[in-house]
């Protein structure tokens, strides 16, 4: 009967330390993604930080279905552009509707891979950049900022 006792005990030992061992790689690995996020993060900050911001024009919340899956995959993201002068406003807001489906058709095209991908987002912003920018005929959306973005 103590021989059972002792096989249990070993038993346990060795599953206790398993599961430090487990918990130390998974805090180690989840350390290692943080850092690297946030050093990119920082990155871009400091680079958006030396310029100030023109005027804004909010184009609402999206949710479109992703291409490329057999599965249903969506985004759900509000936008807003910055935009070169005060009067590029006035053109947005009349051509909202245009510009709602010039966002509809370029996120429609966006894969899950696409955006997982580590330069996915700013690729997306200069995509739909330049679809805008088309719209427009000149270069007036300096930059897209996302207030809101979901993706499964």
């Amino acid at each position: 009967m103590s021989r059972k006792v002792e096989v249990d005990i070993r038993f346990l030992i060795v599953a206790l330390a398993l599961v430090i061992v487990a918990s130390v790689g998974s805090a180690f690995t989840a350390y290692l993604m943080l850092s690297r996020n946030n050093s990119a993060a920082g990155a871009e900050k400091a680079n958006s930080s030396g310029r100030g911001i023109g005027p804004t024009y909010e184009i609402g919340e999206f949710t479109v279905n992703l291409a490329g899956t057999s599965s249903i995959r969506f985004i759900r993201t509000g936008m807003v552009l910055e935009l070169e002068k005060e009067n590029d406003v006035r053109e947005a807001e009349r051509r909202q509707p245009q510009i709602r489906d010039r966002v509809i058709t370029v996120l429609r095209t966006c894969t899950l891979a696409d955006l997982s991908a580590p330069e996915g987002l700013q690729n997306l912003k200069a995509k739909l950049t330049a679809s805008i920018n088309e719209l427009f005929g000149a270069e007036k959306v300096i930059d897209i900022f996302f207030v809101d973005l979901v993706y499964q």
